[in-house]
């Protein structure tokens, strides 16, 4: 597949249908200026899922043990996802890769490497868990690489149906300066709702928008993310939906540096640090968004690349 250096076109934002919630602005540092490269990308990474199987020396086929999202906890007392994410569930054929969401029972054994207040476990100890669903997931491997800034792309198609989560995010869970914070490009809460969902992490910090969705998920889009040091920008279709800035100064966003000194932060923007990609297809537990009996299964979340873009220098 020919790799296109795409550059985002901006357009007027869509009118959002939630604003994030303001926390404490505080200020932030910075005891170096900020030059911005000039806006012209370039192709950094790209999976286009061609071969006959997942690379698993890029990607593996699961999170880390336990989260909630994953397979570790309790559902009911935990409030969490109702699948548990196996390989069997993932699919690399026709050039695009398939993460199947089925129902089915399944028994996890396994041991918690990380204590969890939810499920009153200790390090070390054994659990067993059934599960009614399972799905797929894959994690970029951090050891193999990791991504600061650019544009992520994935061209995608997505189920309809009630209580399937799919979402194509940055996760900063690690490193040497601890969590970076978490970025989600692509997630949609019920896709059985008109409603897509942009939403930045930063420790237990958020700032969410939502936006209708006007466009047929079961088709094939470009969801797209760029990702500086002053902003995120997040597009469909090129179609610019949402721009969350670094600081609060708005006038900053026209400058290609920025002076060292005191600026007053947005704290839900993420720190500054390496993150990895995730793609999955969770099943959720929540209530006005969970599956119900007109939820069809099996469904898939089918990708047909996924692209990194860096600024050239």
């Amino acid at each position: 597949m020919r790799c296109l250096f795409l550059i985002g076109c901006l357009t007027l934002p869509l009118l959002g249908l939630g604003q994030y919630k303001d926390r404490q602005q505080k200020k932030e540092r910075l005891s170096t200026p900020i030059i911005l490269p000039a806006k012209q990308y370039q192709l950094y990474f790209h999976e286009e899922f061609e071969d006959a199987q997942l690379d698993t020396n890029i990607w593996r086929t699961s999170y880390g043990n336990p989260q909630p999202w994953d397979r570790t906890l309790p559902r009911k007392n935990c409030r969490t996802e109702l699948q548990c994410y196996h390989p069997n569930n993932i699919e690399v054929s026709g050039g695009t890769l398939k993460l199947i969401a089925k129902k089915e029972s399944y028994f996890y054994e396994g041991i918690y490497e990380e204590a969890h207040p939810c499920a009153k476990k200790k390090i070390g100890d054994l659990f067993q868990l059934p599960f009614n669903y399972t799905s797929g997931a894959v994690e970029t491997r951090a050891d193999t690489i990791a991504f600061q800034y650019g544009r992520f792309e994935v061209r995608c198609k997505l189920p309809k149906g009630a209580g399937f989560w799919p979402a194509f995010w940055l996760w900063g869970g690690g490193g040497a300066t601890g969590r970076a914070g978490e970025i989600d490009i692509v997630e949609i809460f019920d896709t059985s709702q008109p409603i897509f969902t942009t939403s930045v992490h930063n420790g237990s910090i958020k700032a969410r928008m939502d936006f209708p969705i006007d466009w047929n998920i079961e088709d094939w889009h470009v969801y797209a993310l760029e990702w500086d040091a002053l902003a995120l920008r997040y597009y469909v279709d090129d179609r610019l939906l949402r721009t969350f800035p670094r600081f609060k100064d708005p006038s900053i966003l026209k400058q290609q540096s920025i002076r060292k000194g005191r600026h007053k932060r947005n704290p839900a923007f993420p720190w500054e640090q390496w993150m990895v990609l995730r793609l999955n297809l969770a099943l959720n537990s929540e209530s006005g968004q969970n599956l119900n009996a007109t939820t069809p299964f099996p469904a898939t979340m089918e990708v047909d690349y996924v692209r990194v873009y860096q600024l050239v220098k």
